[in-house]
């Protein structure tokens, strides 16, 4: 039952590969696993003119994607400030307050963002521009949600304290006798 077969002497499995065996009588592609190609990947030094563009080409339109990205942001700022209300209170203080700190975190690290697309071929100044207008665009939300709280000054209210105290121009006072 065990398909065992004799081999000088030495009982051997069926199905078992004898390393010890030097012989050259099986074949190393016997042994590859389906769709295996027996080559080195491809180096950027070899790679050939249309190659070159091609994967600069991917390049570019990864940039653009990660340039673009932020702007797939903005309608989630805008619900999420629209569900925070218009009163202040500790919810709306969070919403807005990540509303300004993730997209200056964004610009801020920019470089760090397109480090991985940088090659001298391509010029990363669009893709760029266009995520820096994207978060640009989330600051302003951020800047409106302020205004709606009532957090940014633009009430006369806020600055009455500047107005010069006027003199008055007449006097009445009461007489009794």
């Amino acid at each position: 039952w065990l398909n065992l077969k004799s081999r000088n002497d030495k009982m051997t499995r069926k199905w078992g590969f004898d390393f010890v065996d030097n012989s050259t009588s099986l074949r190393t592609s016997e042994f590859d696993p389906s769709a295996y190609l027996n080559r080195s990947f491809e180096t950027e030094e070899r790679l050939t003119g249309k190659a070159k563009a091609n994967h600069s080409e991917i390049k570019m339109k990864k940039a653009w994607e990660v340039g673009t990205s932020p702007a797939k942001g903005i309608f989630m700022t805008l619900f999420m400030a629209w569900m925070a209300g218009n009163t202040v209170h500790f919810f709306s203080i969070m919403i807005t307050l990540y509303s300004f700190i993730n997209p200056l975190k964004a610009i801020f690290s920019i470089n760090s963002v397109f480090a991985r697309f940088e090659d001298p071929q391509l010029n990363l100044i669009a893709p760029k521009l266009a995520f820096i207008a994207s978060n640009m665009v989330t600051l302003a939300i951020a800047v409106y949600k302020c205004s709606v709280l009532g957090l940014l000054p633009f009430s006369y209210a806020d600055w009455v304290h500047l107005m010069p105290i006027q003199e008055p121009l007449e006097f009445s006072t009461g007489f009794s006798l």
